[in-house]
């Protein structure tokens, strides 16, 4: 068992440090998480599901007994490891959520500086969103839903109207074209 761990935490630390060698160079957008995450929330949920698979074997042997393996050399190793791989995945998480932060006022306010209307050449409107502050609301919503609770102050106030706001868009168009 312990060898198994002990391996399984090696793969675990390449597998990060590959991630982070494709973030380096392409972005938080390339690290392996499902389709539909924004970059921030994706790579929270990567480095979550990454803990989770170290951890579950620290909680599927509470019993004293088994737990005794710890006490080894190896075993106080692997303790080790475990941890400071722990450590790791949760310093990250902290740089990737502290730096979207730091940019997602800027991304917000841009967005909501430009038309969120615009009118197509044979009249018809059409909502205008530019994708940075279409990402904001997915990551802010996603974000909220991890239990993220310290956003900054204008990305609460996008979330709190941002289900008005689509919906008074989208009624304000649809009117529009009846009144055409």
């Amino acid at each position: 068992f312990m060898e198994l761990y002990y391996d399984d935490l090696d793969l675990v630390k390449e597998t990060f440090n590959n991630g982070l060698e494709n973030i380096s160079k392409q972005g938080l957008e390339e690290l392996p998480v499902d389709r539909g995450f924004p970059p921030t929330s994706g790579a929270l949920v990567w480095a979550k599901r990454m803990k989770i698979r170290i951890s579950k074997p620290q909680e599927e042997f509470p019993n004293i007994e088994i737990r005794s393996i710890f006490e080894c050399e190896k075993g106080r190793i692997t303790q080790e490891r475990y941890l400071e791989m722990v450590d790791i995945l949760e310093a990250f998480e902290i740089e990737i959520y502290d730096s979207w932060k730091e940019k997602v006022p800027v991304d917000i306010s841009r967005g909501m500086d430009k038309f969120l209307l615009i009118k197509n050449k044979d009249g018809s409107l059409e909502m205008n969103f530019d994708i940075e502050l279409v990402t904001a609301m997915k990551e802010i919503r996603n974000l909220k839903s991890y239990g993220k609770t310290d956003l900054p102050d204008i990305a609460n106030e996008l979330h709190e109207h941002s289900d008005n706001l689509w919906v008074s868009m989208n009624c304000f168009i649809m009117h529009s074209t009846h009144c055409l």
